[in-house]
C-alpha cells in the first residue's frame, strides 16, 4: 500500500504547525509533481514543496527529539474537535490516486439523504466540524468566525481555541474551557461590533 496525500486534508508539521494541502501542482519544465498547501496560523501563506519532500520521513539523525514519523503527517477533527493523527501506510503518492483523493472529497460533501451506519455518521460529524474550523480560518469577516464559533458549540476544545487565537494573533489565557470560549467569543463580538459601526459610518 502507498502513503497517500489527500487532497483538502489538514497536515501537522512537526514543529507543530498545523496546515491545510490545496491541490497537487506541476513544474512547468520539469513536470515534478508540487504539494500547494496553506499555513492555518498567522498570516495564511500558502507554500509549495516537492511531493516527494512533503511525504518524506523526519530526518532522525538531524532531529532526534522528534517523535513524530513524518515530516507532515495528516490529522483529523474527531466529534470533540480534537485534533488527533491519522496512522498512514508507508510509500509514495501516485498520479491515479490524486483523482481518487479528489473524488473522495467531493463524495463527503454531499449531503445524506437517508439514514446511515454510525460509522458513516461519526465521518458526516467529523466532516461538517472541518467544515466549520476551515470557515473559521478562512472567512475575513468577523460576523463569519463568530457564527462558526458558536455553532460548533460542544464541539469546542483547548486545541480548537488556541489555533483560532493564534490565526488571530491574541492569546486567550489558560483557564476552564468555559471561560476560554467566552473570551474569544468576547474578542469576536468586539471586532464585529466595531465592522459594523465602521460601515455605518
Amino acid at each position: 500500500m502507498s502513503r497517500k496525500l489527500v487532497i483538502g486534508g489538514f497536515y501537522k508539521h512537526f514543529k507543530n504547525k498545523l496546515y491545510k494541502v490545496d491541490n497537487i501542482v506541476y513544474h512547468s519544465e520539469t513536470k515534478e509533481a508540487l504539494v500547494l498547501y496553506q499555513a492555518l496560523y498567522g498570516d495564511f501563506k500558502q507554500y509549495v514543496r516537492p511531493l516527494d519532500m512533503f511525504m518524506s520521513e523526519v530526518d532522525h539523525v538531524k532531529y532526534p527529539e522528534v517523535k513524530q514519523k513524518y515530516r507532515f503527517s495528516q490529522v483529523s477533527l474527531d466529534e470533540f474537535g480534537n485534533v488527533s493523527p491519522i496512522d498512514e501506510a508507508e510509500a509514495t503518492f501516485s498520479k491515479a490516486e490524486e483523482g481518487s483523493a479528489a473524488a473522495s472529497q467531493a463524495e463527503a460533501v454531499k449531503p445524506v439523504a437517508e439514514a446511515t451506519s454510525p460509522e458513516t455518521d461519526s465521518s458526516s460529524k467529523e466532516d461538517r466540524i472541518a467544515s466549520l474550523v476551515e470557515k473559521f480560518l478562512d472567512s475575513k469577516e468577523y460576523e463569519d468566525k463568530l457564527d462558526a464559533l458558536l455553532l460548533l458549540n460542544n464541539n469546542i476544545n483547548d486545541d480548537l481555541i488556541d489555533l483560532f487565537a493564534e490565526s488571530l494573533d491574541i492569546v486567550v489565557e489558560k483557564g476552564s474551557l468555559a471561560d476560554r470560549v467566552r473570551s474569544l467569543k468576547a474578542v469576536l463580538q468586539a471586532h464585529t461590533k466595531y465592522e459594523g459601526g465602521r460601515l455605518r459610518r
